[in-house]
C-alpha cells in the first residue's frame, strides 16, 4: 500500500513523510521514491520535527496503530486528517483528545472491502 501511495503521491506532485520499523525498509523506501524516510524509535518525535524542517503535514495514512499516530497527530495543520486503514500492531490509535477539540484534527476509518462495495 505505501508503494502505491508514494507512486500517486509523485504523480501529483505531493511529498511524502514515511515512518518505518527499521533501517531495511528505510532504504526500500527510498528506492521506491519516498521523499523523507524516518525509523520509528524512541527519537521519533524529534525525527519527524527534523525531517518536516518546521512544516507540518496535512494528512497521515496508518496501517499500523498504536502510539505513532499519535505522534505523527501532533505533526499535523490545524484541521488535519488521519486515516487509518490498518491495524498491524494490533493497539488502538492513541490520540491526545485535545488535539481534536482545540486543533481540530479529524479521525477516519477506511476499509478497502467497504469502499468497492
Amino acid at each position: 500500500m505505501g508503494q502505491y501511495v508514494i507512486a500517486l503521491a509523485k504523480m501529483s506532485g505531493v511529498k511524502t513523510l514515511n515512518v518505518v520499523r527499521s533501517q531495511d525498509a528505510s532504504g526500500h523506501v527510498r528506492h521506491f521514491g519516498g521523499d523523507r524516510v524516518v525509523i520509528q524509535g524512541e527519537n521519533l518525535p524529534k525525527e519527524i520535527e527534523d525531517a518536516l524542517g518546521g512544516q507540518a503535514l496535512s494528512l497521515v495514512l496508518d496501517p499500523v496503530g498504536g502510539e505513532p499516530v499519535g505522534i505523527l497527530a501532533g505533526s499535523l495543520r490545524i484541521g488535519g486528517v488521519v486515516i487509518a486503514y490498518g491495524n498491524q500492531s494490533g493497539q488502538a490509535p492513541v490520540f491526545p483528545p485535545l488535539e481534536f477539540i482545540f486543533r481540530g484534527l479529524q479521525l477516519h476509518g477506511f476499509w478497502l472491502s467497504r469502499w468497492v462495495r
